[in-house]
């Protein structure tokens, strides 16, 4: 369990706090990059591509886009 919170945080960084598809959309002119420029959206893949075989795995990936997006929440407030 402790793996989702762990692809929950990889996503905030990225999308976030990385600024790396922020600056591919300065570079191309693209309005998004999904799913890389979207907290919810790259941890809802990633974590579907991790629990691929897990009888529930769109439910693990909703909560685990949830945690993200509450990560994110939380992180806005605190800024």
């Amino acid at each position: 369990m402790i793996n989702y919170l762990f692809i929950a945080l990889f996503a905030f960084w990225f999308a976030e706090l990385s600024t790396i598809p922020q600056r591919i959309l300065m570079a191309t002119g693209w309005k998004h990059l999904y799913p890389f420029s979207c907290v919810k959206c790259l941890s809802f893949w990633m974590a579907l591509i991790y629990s691929y075989n897990e009888p529930f795995c769109i439910i693990i990936a909703g909560v685990t886009s949830l945690l993200a997006m509450t990560i994110n929440l939380i992180y806005s407030r605190l800024r």
